[in-house]
């Protein structure tokens, strides 16, 4: 069943005229006791828009029976688990705040319908996972302590008919120092449209990480194996806008907003923050990826966030001659998700990062090289060569999220789950988190 929700009735020719005559009929009938007739206001038409909402993919070179090298999420943690559709029409007043909980159901992309006013610009906010957890994870990757909600926003605020909250875009993220993300990684994105007056719109969205993905892998070619008791990267943001932000030509920061130009199956996303037409799909690296140049060059952390060292235990024996990778399936040694950062060393003028190691008890630092910027919805992966003597090499690649090209009326089969071992999960709506209900 395709999760579909309406908050407007469609009234048929047959019903509006049914209506006239019972009201007109009913007056008459009045007129001797009272002239004071209350007559219902026409009903508002409305349209149906088909919400296509994806994860974006990490494509790691080609894989075998899958398409363009695209590789899928690693975990469910990258998947859908939740999601909120907060819609704003034209004057500013919230049209809809609806929630979606998928429960024990993960999706890479998934469909929602509803029903807005036509011919008026609408701005979408999309929030996924707004459930997510940091912790500090405990030696070895076997669990987290003291678990605690990272997105802690009162989404209640948001109700329909009303304005936004002012503290609404404004939001941070907080990642305290010794914690990382540790399940259902939270991903937003924001979009600004016309609507027409169609009968039916399906439109697509892409959703933006709220993290930068880091994975280290291991290669000991010295004579000795190598014990990694610790992990120290210098230095990453506890803070983090909770919408994506890019800096504006007068310095002050603005959400980075997506922009359709037409209501046509092919409209082009634009950026408000410049007003040149962006490509879907910019290329970075030479590959196609969902990730705007000008976020990349341009992205914004709050003036008031801190940069500090995250630390980490790891205890990793790498035998010589060997190599160890990080992997969701290697319970010692797993790829972690930090804020987006900038950070720019007292001395320097650009952003720099530095990884210090614990090895066999002495501590290795390097410079990781090939890390211009630290934007949210990334993927870094560093390559450490351990060899004699004490020295290290380290190789970086920066990667975005990619995604397939998304056209309209792209999302899940409406009859099937993501895994066909599942049964389709039905929409799910909680009055008390859910001021859009019912």
């Amino acid at each position: 069943m395709k999760p579909t929700h309406t908050t407007r009735l469609r009234l048929t020719t047959g019903h509006i005229l049914a209506a006239i005559v019972a009201a007109a009929t009913t007056a008459g009938a009045l007129s001797a006791c009272s002239t004071d007739v209350d007559t219902p206001a026409p009903a508002e038409a409305t349209v149906t828009l088909a919400l296509n909402i994806s994860t974006t993919d990490v494509t790691r070179g080609s894989r075998a029976g899958e398409p363009d090298g695209t590789e899928g999420p690693a975990t469910d943690y990258e998947k859908l688990n939740q999601l909120r559709i907060i819609i704003v029409d034209g004057n500013g007043k919230v049209e809809h705040n609806r929630f979606y909980n998928y429960k024990n159901y993960y999706y890479t992309n998934v469909t929602h319908e509803l029903e807005v006013t036509p011919n008026d610009t609408k701005a979408i906010y999309l929030i996924a996972n707004e459930h997510a957890e940091r912790g500090d994870i405990e030696l070895g990757g076997s669990g987290a302590v003291n678990q605690t909600n990272i997105v802690d926003y009162n989404f209640n605020q948001v109700v329909v008919g009303k304005e936004l909250p002012a503290d609404f875009t404004d939001y941070k993220l907080s990642l305290p120092v010794g914690d990382e993300m540790i399940n259902n990684i939270p991903m937003t994105a924001v979009y600004k449209m016309q609507i027409g007056s169609e009968s039916k719109q399906s439109l697509s969205f892409m959703l933006n990480r709220c993290a930068v993905k880091y994975s280290f892998n291991f290669t000991n070619k010295s004579s000795a194996q190598v014990k990694i008791s610790e992990l120290r990267i210098d230095k990453t943001a506890t803070t983090e806008w909770f919408f994506p932000r890019v800096k504006s030509t007068d310095g002050s920061t603005i959400v980075h907003q997506l922009e359709y130009t037409s209501t046509a199956d092919d409209a082009t996303p634009i950026e408000t923050a410049t007003g040149k037409v962006a490509e879907w799909q910019t290329d970075i690296k030479g590959e196609k990826a969902f990730y705007t140049a000008h976020l990349y060059n341009n992205y914004a952390v709050p003036t008031d966030a801190a940069h500090e060292q995250y630390t980490r235990s790891v205890g990793v024996t790498v035998k010589t001659n060997s190599e160890v990778n990080a992997s969701f399936t290697n319970p010692q040694w797993k790829p972690f998700y930090l804020l987006e950062s900038a950070y720019i060393p007292d001395g320097k003028t650009e952003q720099t990062y530095t990884v210090t190691f614990g090895v066999n008890g002495v501590e290795l630092t390097k410079e990781l090289p090939n890390l211009p910027r630290l934007p949210r919805n990334t993927h870094v992966v560093v390559n450490v060569t351990f060899n004699d003597h004490n020295n290290i090499s380290c190789e970086v690649e920066m990667e975005p999220y990619r995604g397939v090209t998304l056209n309209p009326g792209f999302g899940i089969d409406p009859d099937k789950p993501d895994d066909p071992d599942k049964e389709h999960v039905k929409e799910e709506d909680y009055p008390d988190n859910n001021p859009d209900a019912d």
